[in-house]
């Protein structure tokens, strides 16, 4: 779940947001 969210949810929720890519550059979300 959390990889298809990572993609999809991000365009689709933007309000579903929990981490940010282009406000956190130095901080890179949690690839598992």
């Amino acid at each position: 779940m959390a990889a298809k969210n990572k993609g999809r949810g991000l365009a689709s929720n933007p309000t579903h947001q929990h981490h940010p890519i282009p406000r956190h550059p130095k901080k890179p979300p949690p690839t598992r």
